[in-house]
C-alpha cells in the first residue's frame, strides 16, 4: 500500500507539523494497544494451559507497561542543553542569533 506524503511547504506552513504530530499520536496509541493485544494473548494462551485465569489481565498490564516504557524512551527524552561557550556564543555564554539560526535538532528519536 503506497505511503503519501504531505509537504512541510506551501499555502499553509504549519500543515505539516500538524500532520506529523497527528501519525506521532496515532502512532503512540497503536503502540500501547499492540502491546497490550500480544502479551494479553500471551498471558490467555498461557493461563488456558496452566488453569491459572488471571495471567490474561496480568499479561494484558505486562503488555501496557512495556509499551509505555518504548514510547517514553522513543518519544518521551527531553531537548536540555546547557549552553557552553565557544564560538558562536556572545559574552556570558549566550548564543548569538546567528548560532541559533544555524542549529537544528530532530525531536522523534530514531529516524
Amino acid at each position: 500500500m503506497p505511503v503519501s506524503h504531505v509537504p512541510d511547504g506551501g499555502a499553509n506552513p504549519s500543515a505539516g507539523n500538524l500532520t506529523h504530530g497527528r501519525g506521532t499520536g496515532y502512532v503512540v496509541l497503536s503502540h500501547l494497544l499492540a502491546g497490550m493485544v500480544a502479551y494479553g494473548a500471551i498471558g490467555w494462551l498461557v493461563g488456558r494451559a496452566t488453569h491459572i485465569t488471571v495471567l490474561f489481565p496480568v499479561g494484558m498490564l505486562v503488555g501496557l507497561g512495556i509499551s509505555m516504557a518504548l514510547v517514553i524512551h522513543r518519544y518521551g527524552r527531553s531537548r536540555t542543553e546547557t549552553p557552553t561557550p565557544g564560538p558562536g556564543t556572545g559574552a556570558g555564554g549566550h548564543e548569538t542569533a546567528a548560532a541559533g539560526a544555524t542549529r537544528r535538532e530532530e525531536l522523534t528519536g530514531d529516524r
